[in-house]
């Protein structure tokens, strides 16, 4: 199964660079660019996990390549399905800025706190 998955995960990609070749004007579009990246980064390793696995399981390389080819096929879709005009207002609020300056100085203190005290544990001079 997991070369099914991979054959399927190479056709996807390859449709999606040549539907950025044969419409030049889709060249630069997500998907077109995340068929290639995919095709070109995610395949060869794929292959190379499927004839030599070494520690990896046979199962994890399956369900990678199956999450991989979910996610191109909701780049495809998430690029293609347009949204309706009103979707993105409902997502819009507004926002205290003293409210967030504080919040955000608080969390930074609570982070460079927890930096110093981890710190002191693991060597002198380190920070």
């Amino acid at each position: 199964m997991p070369q099914v998955y991979l054959e399927l995960l190479i056709l996807i990609c390859t449709s999606l660079l040549l539907r950025g070749i044969f419409y030049r004007e889709k060249i630069y579009e997500f998907p077109t660019l995340m068929g290639y990246i995919f095709l070109s980064f995610i395949s060869p390793q794929a292959f190379s996990l499927l004839k030599n696995p070494g520690v990896v399981a046979v199962e994890s390389v399956e369900k990678v390549l199956l999450m991989t080819i979910m996610c191109l096929v909701m780049c495809y879709l998430g690029y293609k399905i347009p949204i309706g005009l009103s979707k993105p207002h409902e997502f819009d609020h507004k926002a205290n800025d003293d409210k967030l300056l504080l919040s955000g100085l608080f969390l930074s203190s609570i982070g460079l706190a927890s930096v110093i005290f981890s710190s002191n544990n693991c060597c002198p001079g380190c920070l």
